[in-house]
């Protein structure tokens, strides 16, 4: 009996260690690019401030409009996914399966009390940076698809069918905090693949370096960026 005991002792944990390993050789690794911590983000009347928690994550944030509130946001993080609820809207964000830095590979978006309103998927080049996205439940007879090529300095955005073309100039985006693809004004970009509520979770793959060409942009001293356009940033 006592030996019966140890061999299914044993074998339990081989198949764990198989479970275990077998886990590992399938995730990813991946560069890890750290978002400089912003505090106040704002772009024409709208005003987002932010928090964190005590591991440097998003942990929720608030929006107003003209000085006006309007909605907050929650962050909740486990393994493998984040919960994020904006207002009445909830994201139940599925990471992919990597080591080092996370990225997207789904995000359900929900009523609070479960309704599904659209689905998306990511997939990512090599070097981690968006190659396409899929989303579900907008149009309602077909998925829209979005796409996403990096020649040289240009980004090439295939929004639901439209080309839309990104020229970077060689200033760099200083902590990542610019959302650089919202500047193509690609509206299925901008709205649904990359969205601005969510941009500082830093779940959208490898960021933008450099920012738009044609756009103002300010920093701070310490060469932090204040200004890019129409955005504006405090730390």
């Amino acid at each position: 009996m006592k030996k019966q005991y140890f061999f299914i002792k044993g074998l339990v944990l081989v198949v764990a260690c198989i479970i275990f390993n077998s886990c590992e050789e399938q995730s990813q690794e991946i560069e890890y690019f750290p978002f400089t911590q912003v505090s106040k983000c704002e772009r024409d009347s709208i005003r987002t401030n932010l928090a964190y928690n005590s591991d440097d994550r998003l942990s929720g944030f608030s929006t107003y409009v003209f000085d006006s509130y309007v909605f907050s946001g929650n962050v909740r993080y486990s393994s493998g996914s984040i919960y994020c609820t904006v207002g009445e809207v909830a994201y139940s964000i599925q990471l992919s399966n990597t080591r080092g830095g996370i990225r997207a590979e789904s995000i359900k978006v929900t009523t609070l009390s479960g309704s599904l309103l659209y689905f998306l998927e990511y997939a990512y080049h090599e070097d981690g940076r968006l190659k396409m996205a899929r989303l579900d439940g907008v149009d309602p007879y077909q998925p829209i698809f979005c796409n996403y090529k990096y020649e040289g300095n240009t980004i090439i955005i295939d929004d639901a069918g439209t080309e839309y073309r990104l020229e970077l100039s060689s200033e760099e985006n200083s902590g990542y905090v610019c959302n650089v693809l919202d500047y193509a004004e690609a509206p299925i970009t901008s709205q649904y693949i990359i969205n601005p509520d969510l941009y500082f979770l830093n779940i959208y793959g490898t960021p933008i370096k450099y920012l738009p060409v044609g756009h103002e942009v300010k920093r701070y001293s310490n060469k932090a960026l204040s200004r890019v356009g129409r955005y504006s940033y405090e730390y």
